[in-house]
């Protein structure tokens, strides 16, 4: 059982309003619920808290009054067999036919349960019949999606993204993901912007201290324009004196309340209060900083509870450009297109054109977030290397972006091109210029004094028009890795 972590427990007539509004309470009398919310503690869990493990004895009973758990079973943490929500149970079987939990759970965002011991579970539940009649239910729905191979229901991803005092690029990098989040799902995607106060603004806004209310809840759902080819924005009002506890509370208790509107809310993190950061930690099942230097292909250290991603904004004075070759950091390069807009203008011209640094890295970044990356390794052998022009064609004409690129001897030509921004159509267009037996015969430039049988100079003037402008690799739109084979 998990330790005791500080939170304030609701008040009795509060968790008694809990308990009136959960399916399994309401087999119980008016007096039984009030003995029962005298009688049971809440528990407050941080992401990442292990509620109980698979092979424990049960000696308690859970009820989650918010946030968001996965139902493990396997070695260590195991696999993810079931995603619960407020008004789920946990570990009503241990009680109930006694022995061992059966699986391991898991906070995945920060939540609340309601605490009931066994013997508070025997008077109250174990010899009631329409307890027990819910609790065949429930048991029977897992066993049926269990038989039937029915995937694991998916939650809501919430993406915050942050950044130290001072970066800037976040609200452009929130309202891109959100965006193209919505364009490549085709599902609603909630952008929450924060401010301090209750400031007036041109969007819903809902002052947050504390989890919301269901009146203000209702009102907030009726306010959100779905439907549309953009996101739907809510702005959160924070109290700069509210605790970071109560933030949290409020940020997961909405979250849960808006899960069957919302696939994805992306909650762009402001500075200010200092807390709201940590909050983010706690509620968000991915975390996009932006950061002021960070080397190619530096990952994140690891964390079982929290995917990471960095992106480097070249606007910040302290970054610097770096060569585009691995697939992290996502980099934002200097564009005067971008400057003075406000983040919808800024959405709207990302849209238009995906050949630009800024615009791949952030498509790039949403499929990253999707689970749709797509590399493509183009192989050598002189026309072979320059048939997989037509590779990107197809892919291009079908609609599938590419997000990665390797090659090797004249593949690494046809791969730094694409990279570069170079279309498949100009390339094609280039290779049936330059493809004939006098351009061919121009390229042989033999030499005694380098390794190869070639010196290859001939090869990059008349290759080069492949990769256009284009001269060095932190000048790439796509991440590009190259081996010369000789």
């Amino acid at each position: 059982m998990p330790g005791t972590d500080s939170m304030s427990a609701s008040s009795r007539s509060t968790r008694l309003q809990l308990l009136q509004g959960i399916p399994l309470f309401s087999c119980l009398s008016e007096a039984e619920r009030e003995r029962v919310a005298e009688l049971s503690t809440e528990l407050a869990c941080r992401k990442g808290k292990v509620v109980c493990r698979e092979g424990e004895e049960g000696d308690s009973f859970f009820v989650i009054l918010s946030g968001d758990f996965e139902v493990r079973i396997g070695p260590g943490l195991g696999r993810v067999v079931n995603r619960l929500g407020p008004g789920d149970l946990l570990g009503e079987m241990a009680l109930l036919m006694g022995g061992q939990r059966s699986a391991t759970v898991v906070a995945a965002r920060s939540g609340r349960l309601l605490v009931l011991d066994r013997a508070t579970f025997d008077r109250y539940f174990r010899r009631n019949p329409k307890v027990l009649e819910h609790f065949a239910r429930i048991l029977s729905q897992r066993l049926a999606a269990t038989s039937h191979g029915e995937a694991v229901s998916e939650r809501t991803l919430a993406i915050g993204v942050t950044g130290s005092p001072g970066l800037k690029g976040k609200t452009l990098v929130s309202t891109a993901l959100a965006g193209f989040l919505k364009e490549f799902s085709g599902q609603e995607v909630l952008l929450l912007t924060t401010s301090l106060g209750r400031g007036r603004g041109m969007v819903p806004a809902l002052p947050l201290a504390g989890a919301p209310t269901q009146a203000s809840i209702d009102r907030i759902r009726a306010e959100l324009k779905l439907g549309g080819a953009d996101p739907a924005v809510l702005m959160l009002q924070i109290d700069p004196s509210g605790t970071a506890e109560l933030l949290t509370q409020g940020l997961s208790a909405l979250m849960a309340r808006l899960s069957d509107l919302f696939s994805y809310v992306v909650l762009d993190v402001a500075c200010e209060p200092a807390s709201l950061a940590r909050c983010a930690e706690e509620v968000c099942h991915i975390i996009v900083e932006i950061v002021a230097r960070c080397e190619p292909g530096a990952v994140p250290e690891k964390d079982a509870h929290t995917h990471r991603y960095r992106v480097l904004n070249l606007y910040n004075p302290e970054s610097s450009p770096i060569p585009i070759r691995h697939c992290e950091p996502f980099v934002l390069s200097r564009d005067r297109e971008l400057e003075g807009r406000d983040p919808a203008s800024a959405l709207a011209y990302l849209r238009e054109d995906p050949r630009t640094l800024t615009s791949a890295s952030l498509r790039r970044l949403a499929r990253k977030v999707l689970g749709g990356t797509v590399g493509v390794a183009v192989g050598g052998g002189a026309a072979f290397g320059i048939a997989h022009v037509g590779l990107f064609q197809v892919l291009e004409k079908n609609g599938i972006p590419v997000d990665i690129v390797a090659g090797t001897s004249m593949g690494s030509i046809v791969a730094l091109g694409y990279a570069a921004g170079v279309s498949a159509s100009d390339m094609r267009e280039i290779a049936r210029r330059i493809g004939n037996v006098r351009t061919t015969l121009s390229a042989l430039d033999f030499t005694i004094t380098k390794p190869g049988l070639l010196a290859g100079n001939r090869l990059i003037e008349i290759f080069g028009p492949l990769t256009g402008d284009t001269q060095t690799f932190d000048q790439l739109i796509l991440p590009c890795q190259v081996v010369a084979t000789d």
